[in-house]
């Protein structure tokens, strides 16, 4: 089994609260997996529904 870390688009900048990494994009990652069984599977673990329909109460006006 091989795993592939795809970046499926930027979403916003994300500040330091504290003194250390500089601010660095946000991005949708989603995973590309080889299986023998399955053949290649997509595991999207960026925005669900439920931020797409209330971005504001889900994910806070910051990022909406």
């Amino acid at each position: 089994m091989r795993i592939h870390h795809l970046n499926c688009g930027s979403v916003m900048t994300i500040e330091a609260t504290y003194e250390g990494p500089r601010p660095a994009p946000a991005v949708n990652h989603c995973l590309l997996v080889e299986t023998e069984a399955a053949g290649l599977v997509l595991v999207e673990t960026g925005l669900g529904l439920g931020d797409v329909r209330d971005p504001g109460g889900t994910l806070g006006s910051d990022w909406a």
